[in-house]
């Protein structure tokens, strides 16, 4: 009897046992350090994440936890090379096989930080998954956190009726809740179109740009002047994806030299989330810039509307935070601005506030700081003037662009939010 006794117990404790170790096969971790202090900052992972890569990307659903229960979120999942080039879909054959590639290390899964949750602990649904996969998002800069929940099933992924951002091809905008953005039909690379929606009704309000704008000036052979503006691009619409959270817009663009001949293609990768939106410009020339060119200097800016009918934008950096409206003509604080060395500026109005900076990979040799010019009689050109171009080798280089569409608030609070948000 005693040894019946011993044997029960034995079975039970080895009972315990698997169902512990079952309890733990059904969950996966991760955890990544993101920025998440501003609700629609968009929070990017790679795909080597333990329970996901490698499955089926259509089948790959991502959740939060509201009230202990598993809810969908939006999310997309975009494909990228070993080299860190987007794969995107171009024909309809391509855009249905999409789904049925694995997820690879190489790829992002993005989502917004607002769509992060609670931690599970009803016990009872991760019972109801094979392979769930825990993900904790935390910004130790600002003591946040927040969970998503994923899993790979044998079925098409769960998806959220939630769409943030949407692309009208007919048009070549991109729209959100918050803002419309416009390219141009002749020079595909420049924006044109730039309003805030009305917080309210949600209609778009005034265009505040005329265009973008971009300036090249050095020496040729190191010893002609060199000078190119973007009338001397052209420039090709190459793919678009518009995804439930982010729209990637890519086109090749290449700028007149000499004597007929072009530049490489500049790829540019514009991507626009809810809130906000990139420019990735990506440089791959086969040889250095400086067996070319020397002094070389590149003025991106944007040109602001005059349109009478818009309130009077105001610029500000972090060194000029009394402001310079963009109607003026203050020679003494155009001066003080362009020499000040700031990296970021804020266009505001009663629209909204327009932060936006310029950065570059780490170790590269190109210098970047805050610009502003006369454009006419009533509008003005703000941007960055960059630097030692002559400097980059013959590998793969991006510079990126980054600008947040706010709501009317203090330039300082837009700066702060801006160096708060994710690095590129």
């Amino acid at each position: 009897m005693k040894n019946n006794n011993i044997q029960f117990i034995l079975i039970i404790v080895a009972g315990l046992f698997c169902i512990d170790t079952f309890a733990d096969e059904k969950i996966f971790y991760a955890s990544y350090e993101h920025p998440i202090s501003s609700k629609n900052f968009p929070v990017i992972l790679s795909g080597n994440i333990d329970g996901l890569e490698g499955k089926e990307i259509g089948k790959i659903s991502l959740y939060k936890v509201q009230n202990q229960k598993l809810v969908p979120i939006p999310f997309q999942i975009d494909r990228k090379n070993d080299a860190g080039e987007f794969l995107l879909p171009i024909t309809q054959t391509e855009k249905n096989n999409e789904p049925a590639f694995s997820l690879t290390a190489q790829d992002e899964i993005v989502l917004l930080s607002s769509d992060l949750g609670d931690k599970l602990n009803n016990t009872a649904i991760i019972q109801n998954y094979t392979s769930l996969v825990e993900i904790l998002i935390t910004d130790t800069s600002q003591q946040e956190s927040g969970y998503i929940y994923a899993f790979a099933g044998l079925s098409d992924a769960d998806k959220s009726k939630d769409d943030y951002v949407s692309y009208k091809a007919e048009e070549d905008i991109i729209d959100t809740v918050i803002y419309r953005i416009g390219y141009s039909k002749e020079k595909k690379f420049l924006i044109n179109r730039i309003q805030w929606r009305d917080r309210d009704t949600k209609i778009p309000g005034l265009n505040i740009a005329s265009t973008m704008k971009i300036k090249h000036e050095g020496k040729l052979f190191h010893l002609f002047p060199f000078e190119r503006d973007e009338n001397d691009y052209t420039s090709e619409l190459v793919a678009v994806k518009d995804g439930s959270v982010r729209v990637i817009r890519i086109t090749s663009n290449r700028i007149y030299m000499f004597m007929g001949i072009e530049s490489p293609s500049v790829v540019i990768n514009n991507i626009h989330y809810k809130d906000s939106f990139v420019m990735d410009v990506v440089v791959d020339f086969p040889f250095r810039i400086g067996i070319l060119f020397d002094d070389l200097v590149t003025t991106p800016s944007l040109e602001l509307s005059d349109d009478e009918d818009l309130p009077v934008a105001v610029i500000f950096s972090q060194s000029e935070m009394k402001g310079i409206k963009a109607d003026s003509d203050v020679s003494e604080d155009q001066s003080r601005f362009n020499q000040s060395g700031d990296t970021s500026f804020v266009i505001a109005n009663s629209f909204g506030n327009l932060p936006s900076d310029m950065s570059f990979e780490a170790g590269s040799p190109i210098k970047s700081n805050v610009f502003i010019s006369d454009a006419g009689n009533a509008s003005r050109n703000v941007g960055f003037r960059t630097t030692e171009w002559e400097e980059l080798d013959s590998q793969t280089h991006h510079i990126f662009f980054r600008a947040y569409m706010l709501d009317p608030g203090s330039a300082e609070d837009s700066l702060k939010l801006l160096s708060l948000s994710p690095g590129l």
